[in-house]
């Protein structure tokens, strides 16, 4: 029986930690969301000023992209630098493939100080796949 209630502890800690954190206002006011792409769109079109931003290489951006967005290669040897430019008092909506770029950036656009930043929960290919 004790065996069975450690098992359980440690697979419900491992879920726990394999969560993402969905909302998050941190003690700079500095506001992240991860959204399902139903959501990360209807919020970007009722935002005033929001950058929209696709970290996706050139040729995954060839196989498409929403309209109005922004490429800067994640890859690129001056993304950050890239990334630095855009304004921080704006929203930034992001999104990439799959989340990981995307999630990376969305911490980077955290560390450099932007105001709110919003990730497109599975990235390109969760959204193409609701379509």
């Amino acid at each position: 029986m004790n065996k069975l209630f450690l098992f359980l502890l440690v697979m419900a800690n491992l879920a726990a930690c394999q969560e993402p954190i969905n909302n998050e206002k941190n003690d700079s006011g500095t506001i992240t969301e991860l959204l399902e792409p139903n959501e990360f769109l209807a919020k970007f079109k009722a935002t005033k000023d929001a950058q929209l931003l696709d970290v996706r290489t050139p040729e995954e951006v060839a196989e498409g992209a929403l309209e109005a967005a922004q490429n800067i290669n994640f890859y690129d040897s001056d993304f950050k630098d890239k990334l630095s430019k855009l304004d921080k008092n704006k929203p930034v909506f992001v999104y990439c493939r799959s989340g990981g770029r995307s999630g990376k950036c969305a911490q980077m656009c955290k560390d450099m100080g932007f105001k709110e930043i919003y990730d497109m929960k599975g990235g390109w290919q969760n959204y193409s796949s609701q379509k």
